[in-house]
Order: structure tokens, then sequence, then C-alpha cells
């Protein structure tokens, strides 16, 4: 098994036509903890995300998933990647169940009761006899999230997974997403607009903003880096000295 880093994206570049999208982007993700991916929408994370996937080329620079460089050795670096982007598709008359074990088919097929298992890892165990036609958006993304961890992925990227969720829905994902990550098996790297879901679940965050990166590290580093004081002065002539909150990245 290789010792290799999960992901190393170095000097990532894209542009579509005259429009650069990703500029200059370089990650490097840990094995066993949740990579927060965090930015405002139209700020190039999911243009990166497919870059890599080996889903779209970079105008220049590299990406290896667990030392294999995702163009050249496309199938060796795929091959222990599961990966939700944009929001799962299914099959609507399909159900849960068949929709998972037609997946698995095509990738060459998984072991006896592997869908079963995932079924019930996701909440979705006695609902997998239903067409996935009447599931909410959050059995959905659960569905999701099922199919893309049906081959044991050691590298489980996952593209928003709460986009569009009711509250109870985003806890549901947060709370499966946490039983990943304390089971230790799999590396996460999870993008969101959502600055509060990065600190309740993320080991480490980027933040990028069009297309760049502004800052990376721990939660704690990112929130606990810039302690400041002010001073206010009120029409008045009263003065008085306030402690700033850390600044924040805004997502």
């Amino acid at each position: 098994m290789s010792s290799a880093l999960p992901v190393v994206a170095e000097h990532l570049h894209k542009r579509f036509g005259s429009m650069a999208v990703v500029e200059d982007l370089s990650l490097r993700v840990e094995e066993g903890k949740v990579y927060g991916f965090l930015g405002p929408n139209g700020a190039g994370k999911t243009t990166t995300i497919r870059m890599l996937l080996g889903l779209v080329a970079p105008s220049s620079g590299s990406v290896k998933i667990f030392g294999h460089d995702i163009r050249r050795d496309f199938k060796s670096a795929i091959r222990c990647v599961g990966a939700m982007v944009e929001g799962p598709a299914f099959y609507p008359f399909l159900t849960a169940q068949k929709n998972l074990q037609l997946f698995g088919r095509l990738s060459g097929g998984v072991p006896a009761g592997r869908v079963e298992e995932m079924l019930d890892r996701v909440g979705l165990s006695r609902r997998a006899g239903q067409k996935v036609a009447g599931f909410s958006q959050g059995m959905r993304q659960r569905l999701g999230i099922a199919l893309a961890m049906l081959e044991k992925p050691r590298l489980l990227v996952l593209d928003e997974p709460t986009n569009g969720l009711d509250p109870q829905g985003t806890r549901e994902i947060r709370e499966l997403l946490r039983r990943i990550r304390d089971e230790g098996n799999t590396t996460v790297f999870l993008s969101s607009h959502l600055l509060g879901e990065m600190e309740r679940i993320c080991d480490r965050v980027a933040v990028i903003s069009q297309g760049r990166m502004l800052r990376e590290g721990s939660l704690d580093e990112l929130l606990g880096a810039d302690d400041r004081c002010f001073r206010c002065e009120s029409r008045a002539g009263r003065r008085g000295a306030r402690r700033a909150r850390p600044s924040q990245p805004s997502a």
C-alpha cells in the first residue's frame, strides 16, 4: 500500500478561453483527515475537484493521488477514490438497492452484502426497496455518499454534500461524515461554502476565492491567527477599547 499523500496538487491553473477559473493553486491533503475546501459559489471549487479527479485537464500544473499522476496513470490514481460531484444522479424509477447494485456491476462488481452494508451505514436500510423518485434531497445525498463509498475508497471526495438541504438533512450528513472520519480508514476531501459546517467536522481547511488560495491551515490557526484591538470613539467623546473577534474567512 502506498504511503504517499492522498492528494498533492501543485500550481494548478485552469483557463476557459480568456477567463481564469483557477490560478496557481497548490494542495496537500494528509491521510485519515477531513480536509475542507471552503469558498463562495463561483470560487473555482468544483473546477478544482474536477481537475483532482481527472475529469478536466488543467491548463498547467499537476495532481497526484496516493503518488500516482492523475493524467499519466489515471487508472491507478482513481481506483481508490470515491466521489460525488455536483449532486448524485440515479435512475429514479429503480429502488435505492437496485441503483447501487447496478452501479456496482458497472464498476466490475462489489462483494456480496456490500450494497446492504452501505445502505445501513447511511441510514437508508428501511428505504432500500423504495424508488429513488420518491426520495427527498437529503436521502438522495446520503444515497450518493453510499455510492461513492461502495468500493471502499481510501479517498472520498464530496462536492457540497449539504447543498440545498434543510437543517435536519445537513445534520444527518454531518453525523455520517463524522463517523467516516472517526473510523480512520478514509480521507475525506469536502467542499462547501458554509464555514459553520467546516468548523464542526474538518481537521484542516483551505480557503479559496476567485480561483486563488487565500489561507490554509487548521481551524484553530485560521480562526485564531488574527487577534487585534481597536478603539471606538463616540460622538460624546467617550472612548473605549474592544477586542475584535478573530477575522474569519468569508464564505
